[in-house]
Order: structure tokens, then C-alpha cells, then sequence
């Protein structure tokens, strides 16, 4: 490679894929571009509707949940953003 790309990659949701299927793809897809030695950086609204859904179903589900998703995904780099007025700054601090 010549030449590092920064990415950056908004989902509503990367550590919760309940009802959210896109979420394998595109952890897959963030993984391997940080294999490849890109600048990859994820970002989350929070709290994600479906990070909450799945909080609905138990909380000892939901940190089992968590848990497996940063033993899986340890190279990515989640940031977590609020969609109100902060927003903005947020933004351009990243």
C-alpha cells in the first residue's frame, strides 16, 4: 500500500447488531481496512436505537453482547457522538 486513507465511517449502531444485519458487514468491512493499515475511525449516535432494544432484553445480555463484540473487533476505533447541538463541534474536532 502507498498510501493511508482516513475513513471515517458513521453507523447507527458498530457494537449492537440487534435487528441491524448491516452490522456484520460493515465491522468486516472496517476491520480489513485497518488490517490493510487505513485510518479507520467508527462512529455511533448515542444511546443507538439499537444498542437500547437490546439493552430491553436484559442487561446481562447486553454487556455478554459488548463483551463479545470488543473481543472480536479489538482494532476498531468506536466513537460515540450525541445528535443535538454538540454535534457540531464534535465534528469538527474529529
Amino acid at each position: 500500500m502507498t498510501a493511508r486513507l482516513k475513513l471515517r465511517m458513521f453507523a447507527h449502531s458498530w457494537i449492537s447488531d440487534w435487528n441491524h444485519g448491516n452490522a456484520h458487514f460493515l465491522r468486516g468491512l472496517a476491520s480489513e481496512l485497518v488490517r490493510l493499515g487505513h485510518d479507520v475511525r467508527c462512529y455511533e449516535e448515542t444511546p443507538s436505537w439499537s444498542m437500547l432494544n437490546l439493552m430491553k432484553e436484559g442487561s446481562e445480555k447486553a454487556v455478554d453482547a459488548v463483551q463479545l463484540f470488543w473481543q472480536a473487533f479489538p482494532t476498531l476505533d468506536i466513537r460515540f457522538f450525541s445528535n443535538d447541538q454538540s454535534f457540531p463541534r464534535f465534528a469538527e474536532d474529529e
